[in-house]
């Protein structure tokens, strides 16, 4: 279920749309674009046009961990698969930009920073537009 809440100091320059989206995740060569992990559950905390913030359980991946995706973004990236509200299914390519523990102590935070700039599904923007009005 999608909740919207109002953000007091924002870092990321766009607007952001808090959230619990379940989306999976894979981690990518980034010259070859293959698959060098089976996708894993990832949990959408909040999005923007640039990024997201994830939450995840671990932080490897079928063995492979994610802190070499940030150590190595030239090498490395992610791929996010989410469902937007209106359907249907969405890909988009992200660098691993941080990594903190969760404040639960079980979970791992993750900021993802879109690989370029991305046009969000309507049903996306329509959610953006409404965080900000």
């Amino acid at each position: 279920m999608w909740f919207l809440k109002a953000k007091q100091r924002e870092r990321r320059a766009g607007r952001r749309v808090h959230t619990s989206l379940e989306a999976d995740l894979a981690v990518m060569d980034a010259v070859t674009r293959r698959p060098l992990t089976p996708q894993g559950k990832a949990k959408v905390v909040d999005l923007s046009e640039s990024g997201c913030r994830l939450t995840v359980e671990s932080l490897s991946l079928d063995g492979f961990p994610l802190s070499t995706c940030r150590e190595f973004p030239q090498d490395y990236r992610l791929e996010l698969c989410l469902a937007p509200p209106g359907g249907g299914t969405w890909r988009v390519g992200a660098n691993l930009v941080w990594i903190n523990h969760h404040q639960d102590g079980a979970h791992f935070k993750l900021g993802v920073k879109f690989e370029e700039p991305v046009a969000l599904p309507g049903s996306f923007q329509r959610l953006l537009q409404a965080a900000e009005g």
